[in-house]
């Protein structure tokens, strides 16, 4: 159980280094440029982690028959939408 929760907070920490621009935030003068930047970080690591756990706790488990039949039906529209949309974009 424990590397459950290990795995979710490292995954956490590598989406806010990777797509949420890591450290940045705005500078707090009193706490200096350390523990700012700390604080930005962990803030940041903690919200992706509450998503993360917010989803996996109203969502079931997801059987790969039902994952496929949804992908397929619904997904596949949604898909080929927006391939048209970033091709009529990229021509006009």
């Amino acid at each position: 159980m424990t590397m459950s929760y290990e795995k979710l907070y490292v995954l956490s920490m590598l989406m806010v280094l990777l797509f949420l621009d890591g450290w940045a935030g705005p500078y707090i003068p009193p706490l200096g440029g350390a523990l700012s930047y700390a604080i930005w970080f962990g803030i940041k690591t903690y919200i992706v982690m509450m998503v993360m756990v917010f989803t996996r706790s109203v969502y079931g488990r997801y059987r790969p028959d039902q994952a496929l039949r949804m992908s397929w039906s619904s997904l596949l529209g949604l898909v080929m939408a927006a391939l048209l949309l970033s091709l009529a974009i990229k021509v006009f």
